[in-house]
């Protein structure tokens, strides 16, 4: 297998992969990442502003109307990345360029509770935001008292309290990228035969060629797999009578992976970008892997790692952010990519933050030291 032996990101020629566009590395699973555009600690930054004072945690952009859209996901009340399963929303925010500053509207997409923003294009063209979480804050108060972008120590621990998130049911969709927002029911199949809301986590979802819609979720040691007629459902698992069932292992070299991103490759191939945490502990390890098939049944995955836990700069020097999560990516013409988006922490385990000292733990979760934002790193031809 030719193209398979290079991750389907380019052909193996006298022994060696030669990768297309965009990709890298002895299986051509690593993205060629290029600089960010200066040398600042928080370098490649594009949301929030440092002045806003608040924390985002990833997201993804969508071009229309010679504009960039932004969806990602934003803390309330001035919180870190710590509130995130209280206080996070959904924002809507457009730049004149991919990596510029991006302008934030003032009317979320979906509020308080919403989280893991993945803005995909249905095959009508409309703008469909995915996401976890309704946009319903009763059933997840927020969290108050935080500044800039940090929740302090007495913020009260709350994750045991909280009530479970409401199974994905409403997925928000619009032709244009501002709204006004409809809402598409999302159902699925249940083991027992019954059509529901689909009770999943960190949904990614992706068109294919007979005109079915693949979506990839969460699951037990690695991802589900569901398949869909139409991309509102009803979905059901693509192997198997257990909706919840797990179709993509984890590497067996990985401690865990998430945050699955699918997307179609440069020879037709389907890959699925994800997450991974090499170690168990902190701090943590994060890094890329992806995972690819023909068939969106039979899965490999590469053996680089897709992105490294820093971003690199113009002087060769690079911020090794203390975890770096949430990948999607941006494609010029011909599924190449362009861009690659994360979550990442402010903290850093090479360039620290004065305030770093009064850290417990290098994790991105861990108060007062929750500040995050979404970065964009360039991905060179």
């Amino acid at each position: 297998d030719l193209e398979g032996a290079c991750s389907l990101n380019g052909f193996l020629a006298g022994g060696r992969c030669v990768c297309d566009k965009g990709w890298t590395g002895s299986d051509c699973g690593a993205l060629k990442l290029g600089p960010t555009a200066d040398n600042r600690v928080d370098a490649g930054r594009i949301y929030p502003p440092s002045a806003s004072k608040t924390s985002s945690w990833g997201g993804g952009v969508v071009q229309r109307d010679g504009k960039f859209h932004l969806y990602v996901s934003e803390m309330s009340q001035h919180c870190g990345l710590g509130t995130w399963n209280t206080n996070s929303f959904i924002r809507h925010a457009e730049s004149d360029t991919v990596d510029g500053v991006f302008t934030p509207d003032s009317t979320p997409v979906l509020g308080v509770w919403a989280h893991n923003a993945m803005p995909w294009l249905t095959p009508d063209g409309d703008i469909s935001i995915w996401h976890i979480g309704d946009g319903t804050p009763a059933r997840r108060p927020e969290q108050t008292g935080c500044a800039n972008g940090t929740t302090p120590v007495s913020a009260t621990e709350t994750h045991a309290d909280l009530a479970a998130p409401a199974p994905i049911s409403r997925i928000p969709y619009s032709h244009s990228p501002n709204g006004p927002w409809k809402t598409m029911n999302v159902t699925c199949v249940s083991s027992a035969g019954a059509v529901g809301p689909c009770p999943i986590d960190n949904p990614t979802p992706v068109s294919l060629t007979n005109g079915t819609t693949l979506l990839a979720h969460r699951a037990r040691g690695g991802f589900g797999l569901l398949v869909a007629p139409h991309w509102s459902g009803p979905y059901r698992n693509i192997a198997s009578g257990m909706l919840n069932s797990t179709n993509i292992n984890s590497p067996e070299d990985e401690f865990s992976c998430e945050d699955g991103f699918l997307f179609h490759g440069q020879r037709g191939g389907i890959h699925l970008l994800c997450h991974c945490n090499g170690v168990k502990g902190y701090p943590w390890d994060d890094h890329g892997r992806v995972a690819f098939s023909r068939d969106g049944i039979t899965w490999r995955w590469s053996k680089e790692r897709t992105f490294p836990p820093a971003l690199t700069h113009p002087d060769k020097t690079n911020t090794s952010h203390i975890s770096r999560q949430r990948p999607q990516l941006v494609f010029g013409p011909g599924n190449v990519p362009t861009q690659l988006i994360t979550g990442v922490a402010a903290a850093s385990t090479n360039r620290p933050y004065p305030w770093q000292a009064g850290c417990s733990e290098l994790d991105a979760v861990s108060k007062p030291c929750d500040l995050t934002y979404t970065a964009m790193q360039p991905i060179l031809p």
